[in-house]
């Protein structure tokens, strides 16, 4: 995150401004309030939210936060914990539609930005990079049941609270007394298999994902390759969109061949696989991370073979290469820096 105290506005905060909405990444919420709080005049804004902690809005009047409110919680709480998002999307409205409907604070941006960089400094060293504040955990209840004789109260305790529904911010608190015992025994849980990610940041996935990536050499097919390679496919996720972009495809390209094949169309079976190649290539470009298909050419190549790789896994087919890659995917999001 850049200094929350600057005070020369930068491209990327001018840019942040030029839109009335848009998307976020880590550290891009800090420059845009930064921006706001730096307009001159006493015109109301309102900066509303929507992130993995939880939708709220943050109302300015000049460089004074006047109210904040993510969920139920409101005041400087509220903005605190919006600023800990890592990504998410954003609208701005000004003027009278952007007064604020109850004044539950008063507080100067500047010092709320300097609380936030303190909070995300503190959090970041005791939890980790792989374990943000909207990390969501879960048991694995089967590995729960056979480690249960080994394990003391306050790890039970601590599993207890790991629904796999509350971020990590709101299951341990940095201020708490025992929080770095806290999060080395999450560590512990995550490495050893008892407690698995549920919903991990897009930000870290995909960095976790592109460290991979670029430990691979494109289609070097070396040992245990293919593991890796479906690593960093189900560690980059796919939205929705993607995902009926990239089954119309499968489905298109295999429904195809068989019918070209069994009635002798061959103008059938190339148009289909044409068509679904090129299906894929368009669900690549609506990724947060096209470029992967260039800089890794496999990503594309082998997308037939991963996608059902992936169906089968979630119809419990979990051996061989499948199986690997999920390992290698878990103890790379369970690594620290």
């Amino acid at each position: 995150m850049r200094d929350a105290h600057s005070t020369a506005p930068s491209a990327s905060r001018a840019g942040l401004l030029a839109r009335s909405s848009g998307r976020l990444v880590a550290g891009a919420l800090a420059e845009l309030l930064h921006a706001l709080a730096k307009r001159p005049g006493e015109e109301p804004v309102r900066l509303e939210l929507t992130s993995e902690l939880g939708r709220g809005s943050v109302s300015l009047i000049g460089a004074q936060i006047v109210d904040a409110q993510c969920g139920v919680i409101v005041g400087e709480g509220a903005a605190l914990r919006l600023l800990m998002a890592e990504s998410g999307t954003y609208r701005i409205t000004y003027g009278a539609a952007a007064r604020a409907r109850a004044r539950r604070l008063d507080a100067p941006a500047r010092r709320v930005l300097a609380e936030s960089a303190s909070f995300r400094k503190s959090w970041r060293q005791l939890a980790g990079a792989r374990l943000p504040p909207a990390t969501r955990l879960s048991v694995d209840r089967g590995r729960l049941e056979r480690a249960r004789d080994g394990l003391d109260l306050e790890a039970l305790s601590l599993l207890a609270r790991l629904n796999g529904k509350k971020p990590l911010i709101d299951i341990v608190g940095v201020e708490d007394p025992d929080a770095a015992r806290q999060f080395e025994r999450l560590r512990e849980f995550v490495r050893d298999g008892l407690v698995r990610a549920v919903s991990m940041p897009a930000a870290v996935r995909e960095s976790t994902a592109m460290s991979l990536t670029r430990t691979l050499p494109a289609l070097a097919l070396q040992p245990d390759a293919m593991a890796k390679i479906y690593a960093r496919h189900v560690l980059v996720g796919n939205s929705p969109v993607r995902t009926l972009v990239r089954a119309s495809a499968v489905a298109l390209m295999i429904s195809t061949l068989f019918l070209g094949v069994a009635r002798g169309h061959w103008e059938l079976t190339v148009g289909g696989q044409l068509m679904g190649w090129a299906l894929l290539v368009l669900g690549h470009s609506v990724t947060r991370r096209p470029e992967l298909m260039y800089t890794f050419p496999s990503a594309l190549l082998l997308e037939p073979v991963l996608f059902c790789a992936e169906a089968l896994e979630r119809l419990g087919v979990r051996g061989g290469f499948i199986a690997r890659g999920r390992t290698i995917a878990r103890q790379a999001l369970s690594s620290t820096s």
